[in-house]
């Protein structure tokens, strides 16, 4: 069953990179990925690359992370991490899709929630930094 998983990643890898004519080579350029990396991904023979290197390649490609992970996420019901969570997902506010860069201002303003220690000595630092980052997040909603 693993194997298939894998498979199902490489195969929509491959798929979406001939589409777009692009040769191993001319991926690997595009998005900054080893070429025989690539092809052992196509061909089944390694792990579903970090989340980092499945950005880059759908970037390269041109498409949304969904389009290389979605339906392998909702198909197999694994974890995820937020990452994922936030860039396989169309997420809407107020009737709006949120861009790639709201969900990653969203994502940097959970991070520091949840990474705060959030004692009497470092709130206010705290807050000040969460605060940063929903004005930051306002300036591109």
């Amino acid at each position: 069953m693993k194997e298939r998983k894998l498979n199902s990643f490489g195969a929509k890898l491959k798929k979406l990179r001939l589409e777009k004519g692009y040769s191993l080579q001319q991926l690997a350029e595009l998005s900054n990925v080893n070429a025989s990396y690539i092809h052992r991904l196509e061909q089944g023979n390694r792990n579903r690359p970090s989340f980092t290197i499945i950005m880059q390649l759908a970037e390269a490609l041109k498409v949304d992370v969904i389009e290389l992970i979605g339906n392998e996420l909702k198909k197999n019901k694994q974890s995820v991490t937020m990452e994922e969570l936030f860039y396989s997902n169309e997420i809407i506010y107020k009737g709006k899709t949120l861009t790639s860069d709201a969900k990653e201002v969203l994502l940097l303003i959970l991070e520091e929630i949840l990474d705060s220690e959030w004692t009497s000595h470092t709130m206010l630092e705290e807050l000040k930094q969460v605060g940063e980052a929903i004005t930051e997040l306002k300036e591109v909603i």
